[in-house]
């Protein structure tokens, strides 16, 4: 048996002090007025479900513990809970509590936790208008692949940390030969040349030649026991290693600094609200580029205003080349960081080891606990330069450069002081020769030795990188692959949803499809007019775009959400017109009629299209119907079961209240606009596409006498046309706060009601009760209800 949604208790949420919904496991329409309640419906089935309010995350000052409780009531108040079938199972969920499913309720959860089995308005326009990759994880949120894009993302990252290392040892190995060369005054490559080079400065000396460097300590030691004896041998020889040692230290403090200081510029920059602007029209600029290339165009394809064409791509192609080059900025910060990083690690890992050989001179060791203090120091900034790489913040460039030039600063004072304990041993001229040839030998030997280490290193970086790009590069290949696929099959059910919303419609072949250049990133494209490969705004209407998005969800909603059965529209069909909403109700019938829809508008013509179609498809007993009327701060919304136009207006009538003109005169517009749009009335163009009695009228009237050939039906809807007409006066007068309302009788405006009343229902079928339509390829006027059992039909013109 499927899981399904019984009941929801709502205390202290947003704008419900406290609401109990009894839905019986059917859907629900729910009606109000913006501001009456229904969002924060919405929103407590989302905090239900997922712990979170998708709007109040990542917005600068809302946040929901603090705006997620009623305005009266504190955060421990908050309580939602859920009562769901089979077993009458009842979870809840708190700030500080969340709801444990038992196993028959898994599957269920595994989905709704994600969220995505709610669609707002502003959610469709991230399957249609954001930027590609935006696009990609609102569609992989659906499909649940954001692990598997977090590992490719990590796998990235790895690749592109191993890259960086390599580029360091690199530039770390060409520093060291550096270092040879002016050591040596010799350009050397190998350690052959190396020994070779210690040779010719050994030759001229009159010393002893070196086998190879392998040999240099027992070479040095057998030379410096001929100037000094065993004990001064080994003290000056532990000096000459830690002089050799500091002389090799070189801490780059103004280099370092430069590099953060460049970083820093990157990262400011890309934090800047005018880059982030221009990095997100560049799929818009590229569109543009493609279609005045394509299609030769003299006008700009946006304002339609007369261009020189050649000089604006020139111009766009250079703005792109620019925006590209942003784009690749965030990727060339985590490079420069990482060397950033490298850097400052071996200057670390060089004042360990100063402290450690000059322990046993007190003339050297006396700062050591100030040296562990700048180590620590230097670590914490490691994690600052992170930061950076990932865009969060910048480096603290003054603090970073007074830490390295005060690391400096000690080497160069404990090199001095190193070279006055030489003094200190008085050795001759010849010894202090001999002292640094061995000096000299050892800094070699210690540079060859960090050569080798560092070549290594190298070898071990390159193999990991190369198994790192090859197992990321296979990796992309296979998850494209496999979403592609993915892709290929749900655009089947896109293009289905959307044909049955537009079946006339000049937009065919929609594709959702993975560029092969970037990652985790999808491009929209449709057929429009015979046109291949165009973005939906490029001939899309704002109408088109959202009944586009909304096929799009429902075809990921069908292959993705199997195991929930749950489906939340909120006002969703704000921009599409009457005659496309009607096509978005079969479709829900027809293809999601085994789902629990809960679908909120503000609407009432929405709603009557709904309850409609529902009547004719005998599907009412599986849905809840009710209307908010108000909210109040104190009491929020006030819910009522759902009244029909006409029951409301008769109602008022009975009642005395000619307030029910002012219903009627709504109720006439929209029985007007219903007939011209089933017998595809010709109605007089207007931009904002908002028609009144005036536009309406004529043109049902007129279509009715050229196209209805039954001349039964085309007398008595006539005749409704004429009584209405006579009473149309009344409705006039009540809708305009006209002073002669006050002397209409309730009789004038009962007439008036009931002449729209029965106009609407002349053109509905006798059996059924749906709405009458034009099928122009049969030639007739039919039931438009597919499942009515004896449809009414007459002949057309």
């Amino acid at each position: 048996m499927a899981v399904s949604l019984k009941k929801v208790n709502i205390n202290a949420f947003r704008g419900i002090p406290d609401l109990e919904l009894d839905l019986d496991g059917k859907g629900l329409l729910f009606k109000g007025d913006n501001g009456t309640g229904k969002s924060s419906l919405v929103d407590a089935l989302e905090f239900f479900f997922c712990g979170k309010v998708g709007h109040l995350e990542g917005v600068q000052g809302l946040s929901l513990q603090k705006h997620g409780p009623h305005i009266s009531c504190k955060p421990d108040q908050v309580k939602v809970s859920a009562t769901f079938d089979p077993g009458a199972i009842k979870l809840e969920r708190t700030f500080k509590k969340e709801p444990i499913s038992p196993g028959i309720l898994q599957a269920y959860f595994m989905v709704t936790k994600t969220g995505v089995f709610i669609l707002r308005r502003a959610q469709i326009l991230e399957f249609i208008i954001s930027q590609p990759a935006d696009r990609f994880r609102a569609i992989g949120s659906i499909m649940g692949i954001e692990d598997l894009d977090n590992i490719e993302l990590a796998m990235l990252h790895t690749r592109e940390s191993l890259e960086s290392k390599l580029g360091g040892k690199s530039d770390f190995t060409k520093s060291l030969f550096e270092q040879l060369r002016n050591i040596l005054n010799k350009e050397v490559k190998s350690e052959i040349e190396v020994t070779e080079a210690l040779n010719e400065i050994l030759k001229n000396a009159g010393l002893p030649l070196i086998g190879s460097i392998s040999d240099a300590e027992k070479h040095s030691a057998l030379m410096l026991e001929k100037v000094k004896g065993e004990e001064a041998v080994k003290k000056i020889a532990r000096l000459e290693e830690l002089a050799v040692e500091l002389k090799r230290i070189g801490i780059d403090a103004d280099g370092i600094t430069k590099a953060v200081s460049t970083v820093n510029e990157k990262i400011d920059h890309l934090l800047d609200d005018k880059v982030k602007k221009e990095m997100s029209v560049a799929n818009l600029l590229e569109m543009g580029t493609r279609v005045m290339e394509q299609w030769q165009m003299e006008i700009c394809p946006l304002c339609q205003q007369k261009i020189d064409k050649d000089e604006v791509i020139k111009a766009i192609k250079e703005r792109l080349s620019t925006v590209r080059a942003l784009s690749e900025s965030a990727s060339q910060i985590r490079t420069e960081c990482a060397r950033i990083k490298q850097s400052i690690g071996e200057v670390s890992r060089d004042l360990k080891e100063i402290i450690q050989k000059n322990k046993e001179f007190p003339e050297l060791s006396d700062k050591n606990e100030a040296v562990v203090e700048m180590i620590d120091t230097i670590g914490k900034f490691m994690g600052d330069i992170d930061s950076a790489g990932g865009i969060e913040k910048k480096i603290p460039e003054d603090s970073l450069k007074g830490l390295l030039v005060e690391a400096k600063d000690f080497v160069q004072s404990s090199s001095k002081k190193c070279d006055s304990l030489f003094e200190a041993e008085k050795i001759t001229e010849a010894e202090k020769e001999v002292l640094r040839i061995v000096g000299l030998i050892g800094q070699v030997k210690s540079i060859v030795e960090e050569i080798s280490k560092t070549e290594a290193e190298k070898k071990l970086i390159e193999e990991r990188l190369r198994v790192a790009r090859y197992v990321y590069s296979e990796f992309t290949l296979i998850k494209k692959k496999k979403v592609q696929d993915v892709f290929n099959v749900i655009q089947g059910d896109i293009e289905k949803y959307y044909t049955m919303l537009h079946p006339d419609d000049a937009h065919r072949n929609i594709e959702l499809r993975l560029p092969t250049s970037k990652r985790a990133s999808v491009d929209l494209r449709i057929e429009s007019f015979g046109r291949k490969d165009e973005d939906p705004r490029a001939y899309g209407s704002e109408g088109h775009l959202d009944s586009l998005g909304l096929c799009i969800f429902l075809a990921l909603v069908r292959r993705f959400n199997n195991d929930c059965s749950l489906v939340v529209l909120d006002d969703v069909v704000t921009t599409v017109d009457i005659g496309h909403r009607e096509n978005i109700c079969k479709l829900l019938i027809d293809e999601f009629g085994d789902k629990q829809l809960i679908i909120t508008t503000h609407e009432g013509l929405w709603y009557e299209q709904l309850r409609s179609h529902h009547r004719a498809a005998k599907v009412e007993g599986n849905f809840n119907y009710i209307t908010a009327i108000k909210w109040e701060v104190g009491s929020g919304p006030t819910i009522r079961p759902y009244k029909q136009r006409w029951e409301r207006i008769m109602e008022k009538l009975d009642g005395g209240d000619k307030g029910a003109g002012n219903e009627g005169r709504t109720y006439m517009e929209w029985v007007l606009e219903s007939i011209c749009n089933s017998l595809e009335a010709q109605v007089p163009f207007r931009i904002t596409r908002q028609y009144d009695v005036g536009d309406l009228m004529p043109s049902a009237k007129k279509r009715v006498g050229s196209l209805i050939k039954d001349e039964e039906l085309k007398e008595k809807a006539l005749k409704a046309f004429e009584v209405l007409e006579a009473t149309t006066i009344y409705g006039n007068i009540i809708s305009h706060n006209n002073p002669m309302a006050e002397e209409l009788s309730i009789d004038e405006v009962k007439k008036f009601c009931e002449a729209v009343h029965k106009l609407y229902c002349t053109f509905l079928c006798p059996n059924c009760g749906q709405i009458l339509r034009l099928y122009r390829d049969l030639g007739i006027v039919r039931c438009s209800n597919k499942n009515c059992d004896k449809p009414f039909e007459v002949k057309a013109s």
